[in-house]
């Protein structure tokens, strides 16, 4: 399946309780509003690009992509705003990844893809070498009833969802800090200094 026919759910669905309250999207790093990282290094790597978000719903209008809340609105984690946008997608594949992870692999669909082309499943999800990564995978719409019904019984958590699929688990080992989210202002600091580091040293 060619990329251009993928759509890209970013979740930022959540509260930013760690980051005191303010909507971590909108923080600036490097100059430029956290979820601006991951909109450009995911849009060469498919079609379309959606946001789930539940808050500030006006400020993700300067970013001209489709905003999808969850549907029933208790805000049950990212799974239920997952299944809210994949509920309105036409995508055979979806993939999605986090408003607080800037630098996400420039070759995460395609690694994904390839590890789901050479199965019979229709999940796959990141391994940093440490641990899974469930919020950063590449679905098949058929999984969508399944997660609907996973979410009806009362379960949410997402790394049980993917276990429970066997999804593929793919090695990213070799990139595992591109998967490091930004959750309080401490992280932020550290993430600014990081690329500061990086521009003294180009």
């Amino acid at each position: 399946m060619h990329q251009n026919t993928v759509t890209a759910i970013i979740l930022a669905g959540g509260r930013s309780r760690r980051m005191g309250g303010v909507n971590k999207s909108f923080v600036q790093l490097d100059g430029h509003p956290l979820i601006q990282h991951v909109i450009d290094r995911i849009t060469a790597q498919c079609g379309q690009i959606v946001i789930s978000a539940n808050h500030d719903l006006q400020q993700y209008a300067q970013f001209g992509l489709p905003v999808i809340s969850d549907l029933d609105q208790q805000m049950n984690g990212p799974l239920a705003g997952l299944l809210s946008c994949a509920s309105e997608i036409q995508s055979e594949e979806i993939i999605c990844v986090t408003c607080d992870s800037p630098n996400i692999p420039i070759d995460l669909y395609s690694r994904l893809h390839q590890a789901l082309e050479q199965s019979d499943k229709h999940w796959a999800c990141v391994h940093d070498g440490q641990r899974i990564q469930p919020l950063f995978s590449l679905f098949h719409r058929a999984c969508v009833p399944e997660l609907k019904a996973y979410l009806a019984s009362g379960q949410r958590r997402a790394i049980e969802w993917v276990l429970s699929q066997a999804a593929i688990q793919v090695d990213f080992s070799d990139q595992a800090e591109a998967f490091y989210n930004i959750n309080t202002p401490e992280q932020l600091d550290k993430a600014q200094n990081n690329t500061i580091n990086k521009h003294a040293s180009s």
